[in-house]
């Protein structure tokens, strides 16, 4: 009987694993939130807020995968276009609030009488006692 050695485990090869950027998947997060938080038309500020950090971290990081610095190429490119959608919605949140306090505005006009205009005729009668005390007082 011979001893034999011990089967020998096989050698490990190191390659160098796929290299991942952040940017990616933060700015795909960033986009999904700011639809979602789009959605809502009174967050139009938190909607912007996130589509611009969106855009930004997507441009970043289809940048660093053309470098080779990355491989997540789609990853990116769905945090820009999620990106690109929440700032669409946020501008569509901001011509609503701002149609709404438009029309708010002339409710509020035509419920109280045209305070504008009535403020405007009592600077008009102000001027209209100075012109004539000074006539009178000319002509007196």
């Amino acid at each position: 009987m011979t001893a034999s050695a011990p089967p020998s485990a096989p050698a490990a090869h190191w390659t160098d694993a796929p290299r991942r950027d952040w940017l990616g998947p933060v700015a795909l997060g960033c986009g999904l939130v700011g639809i979602l938080v789009g959605l809502i038309p009174l967050m139009f500020q938190a909607s912007g807020t996130l589509a611009t950090l969106a855009i930004v971290f997507g441009v970043i990081g289809i940048r660093h995968v053309q470098r080779g610095e990355a491989t997540n190429m789609p990853v990116a490119i769905a945090g820009l276009v999620t990106g690109v959608a929440a700032f669409a919605l946020a501008v569509w949140g901001i011509i609503i609030v701002m149609s709404g306090l438009t029309s708010l505005s002339a409710a509020l006009d035509h419920a109280q009488g045209h305070p504008a205009t009535a403020a405007s005729q009592v600077v008009m009668t102000q001027e209209d006692r100075v012109i004539r005390q000074c006539l009178f007082l000319g002509n007196s």
